[in-house]
């Protein structure tokens, strides 16, 4: 009899139907399939023309709605792979453009390197620049005067203001210092021993 290829029928659109990522809701859908072959079949068995035509719709109805959902889902599927391909390119850019912090520091030391060295008045000579990871360093020496000829005390008050204008005022020692990097002062005597180290933070520069 007829009632059962209707139920096969029925049921091979249902698998369809939840074979595919449908949402939470297919209940119209589920509704329709069965309804609508059943109907149909009911319809041509008992040859009531009513019957034939409800069935028909709903069986059309369902079987468009199931075409129509498996098409949206490989476009969902297609948005999906290409959103995730975007961000994995995206981030992939990121990190190519995005230096660290270390990277930073040392590109500018090997910047300011070449111009080294350099003097900065007649008797101090600026040698190098040393990066780290959290600190920036200056390496000065005093080429007239050795350790024992200079006083520290009184050479610290003679150069810390200068150092702390420089830190707080060129754009390079304002860039690392906002990094949260400490700026570093050293200075040497004409025999190689430290006369001092100033160190200055970013909370000394207002950050």
């Amino acid at each position: 009899m007829l009632l059962v290829p209707a139920t096969v029928i029925a049921g091979g659109l249902l698998y369809i139907l939840l074979a595919i990522d449908y949402g939470p809701g297919p209940g119209v859908e589920v509704g329709a399939i069965f309804c609508g072959t059943w109907v149909l079949f009911y319809g041509y068995y008992f040859k009531f023309l009513r019957f034939k035509q409800v069935g028909a719709v709903l069986t059309v109805m369902a079987v468009a709605s199931v075409y129509v959902n498996l098409g949206s889902l490989s476009e969902e599927r297609y948005d999906s792979q290409e959103s995730s391909a975007f961000i994995a390119l995206e981030s992939q850019r990121t990190m190519a453009v995005s230096p660290s912090k270390l990277d930073v520091l040392n590109a500018a030391a090997d910047r300011i390197n070449s111009t080294l060295p350099m003097m900065t008045d007649s008797n101090i000579r600026l040698n190098s620049v040393v990066a780290s990871l959290d600190r920036f360093q200056y390496n000065y020496t005093l080429l007239s005067r050795s350790s024992v000829e200079v006083e520290a005390a009184s050479f610290l008050r003679q150069v810390n203001a200068a150092a702390v204008s420089d830190a707080c005022g060129l754009d390079d020692n304002l860039s690392f210092l906002k990094m949260g990097v400490v700026i570093d002062f050293v200075y040497k005597a004409s025999d190689g021993i430290t006369v001092t180290t100033i160190a200055v933070a970013p909370e000394d520069c207002g950050f």
